[in-house]
């Protein structure tokens, strides 16, 4: 059985509904207030990571993003700018644990 785990992203001043990161034995799951923005099944999660972003004009950070990949090779993407860095260390550590 996996526990679940799950980090709430946060807004200031958006109108929009915070994301929210879930991790359990369905899978990995983005949601935006009710609605599902994507999901992976546990078994069919290849790899998650966290990588940096691009860069604009060299200068400017997107920041990073939470990438998980299927066993079907489609990558699915999440920017992490509204998440803290530490909580989402602690998710893909979490996670990596329990890849079959």
């Amino acid at each position: 059985m996996v526990p679940e785990m799950s980090i709430l992203g946060r807004f200031s001043g958006r109108r929009l509904k915070p994301a929210r990161i879930v991790f359990d034995e369905r899978g990995l799951s983005v949601l935006r207030g009710d609605a599902l923005r994507w999901r992976v099944p546990l078994e069919d999660i290849a790899s998650v990571s966290l990588r940096r972003g691009r860069r604009l004009f060299g200068l400017f950070s997107f920041g990073r993003w939470l990438v998980a990949e299927s066993r079907g090779g489609k990558f699915y993407l999440e920017p992490t700018l509204e998440y803290k860095k530490d909580d989402l260390e602690r998710l893909v550590a979490r996670i990596c644990q329990f890849i079959p």
